[in-house]
């Protein structure tokens, strides 16, 4: 099946083609993240698909929170083990990020990112995660909750900002304290899925 404005190559030799409306195929597209996200991860655990992304996206990452003039905050970039006392001087520490472990409640470094694929120690270039257990979800292990801007895109202008919470944690950095959630947590606060 295709969901497609216009009659492609592709919609062509499909067993079904739906024609959405031109400019609402990604109104479309963002429905159908909001249902996956509420129906098997939200209202749901779906194990295959928990597993799936521990081991396979970024949605375990841990993401600091830059706090704004106006007092908001935004996502900023992954939480890197440069920004950490005890891994500042790891090699590609710039390109090293790091997830909460479900059993310790620590910080882990799993092997496998970019600063892994560099590094003159060949052989962690992998996705193998060697016994950590990543957290997807802070929901339930959280210190506080933190009201983040996401950038509405119903509109088209890109203009309108909405406040959602995010459940959140404070991280001591080389440049002081800053708040960490998931990669998940804010896809739920984008795609607006209540968490509660």
């Amino acid at each position: 099946v295709v969901f497609s404005p216009d009659f492609s190559q592709t919609s062509k030799v499909a067993d079904e083609w739906i024609p959405l409306h031109q400019g609402t195929d990604g109104a479309f597209w963002m429905a159908v993240g909001h249902v996956i996200l509420k129906e098997n991860y939200a209202d749901k655990q779906v194990p295959a698909f928990q597993e799936y992304l521990k081991k396979y996206s970024d949605a375990a990452f841990l993401v600091t929170l830059d706090k704004q003039a106006n007092g908001a905050y935004r996502p900023g970039k992954l939480l890197r083990a440069s920004h950490l006392a005890a891994t500042k001087n790891e090699e590609n520490a710039d390109w090293k990020f790091f997830v909460l472990d479900e059993v310790t409640g620590e910080l882990k470094m799993p092997k496998g990112t970019v600063g892994h694929r560099w590094q003159k120690n060949k052989g962690e270039w992998n996705l193998k995660l060697d016994g950590i257990k990543p957290v997807l979800e802070l929901k339930d292990r959280a210190e506080t909750t933190l009201p983040i801007e996401v950038t509405a895109f119903s509109d088209g202008t890109n203009q309108r900002v909405i406040s959602r919470h995010v459940p959140v944690r404070k991280v001591e950095t080389i440049n002081g304290p800053v708040y960490v959630t998931t990669a998940m947590e804010l896809y739920f606060a984008q795609y607006g899925v209540n968490r509660g």
